[in-house]
């Protein structure tokens, strides 16, 4: 009986050892927005989003992620209004790092700033600001600074009140 729980037991650990390897080497091949998306959405990955965020901010190169994410999909793919905090964590460590906060997404085209407005965050557009996105740029698609696109916005959609980014965009 005992040589089967010993069995056992060397079973068990190879088994999680094994599993340790295989989340390792999985968290490790992941996109900086992977990882991005696994710390803001702890449903997006049967990984547990502190060993993406041990990752992201310890085991990578920082400097390569952050342009990583500006060549893939740039800072507004981070703005989560359901996380700001870890958002802002995230924002933070990209621009830190190098990411560049005027950068259009390669994508559609809108610089962070711009995804801020369109997603009525006046959280995110103030952080945009603070952080030297540039008040008076055209974006690609609308060709719009970012007050002209406010006031394209309001006037698509006047019901949804747009005076909190108004207010973040006037302060500067």
């Amino acid at each position: 009986m005992k040589k089967n729980i010993k069995i056992s037991v060397v079973f068990l650990i190879v088994f999680i050892f094994s599993l340790i390897c295989v989340v390792a080497y999985r968290v490790s091949i992941m996109t900086p927005e992977e990882l991005a998306v696994c710390m803001l959405d702890k449903n997006a990955y049967r990984i547990p989003s502190s060993y993406c965020e041990f990752s992201l901010l310890n085991l990578r190169d920082s400097q390569k992620d952050a342009l990583l994410l500006d060549e893939h999909v740039g800072l507004g793919f981070i703005m989560d209004e359901d996380n700001i905090e870890v958002s802002k964590m995230l924002l933070n460590h990209f621009i830190a790092n190098g990411a560049n906060v005027n950068q259009p997404n390669p994508i559609h085209g809108l610089p962070p700033l711009f995804a801020a407005i369109l997603s009525n965050s006046p959280e995110f557009c103030r952080y945009m600001i603070e952080h030297g996105a540039d008040t008076n740029s055209v974006d690609l698609i609308y060709q719009k600074t970012p007050r002209e696109l406010v006031q394209f916005l309001k006037e698509k959609e006047p019901e949804v009140d747009r005076s909190e980014i108004e207010k973040c965009l006037s302060g500067f």
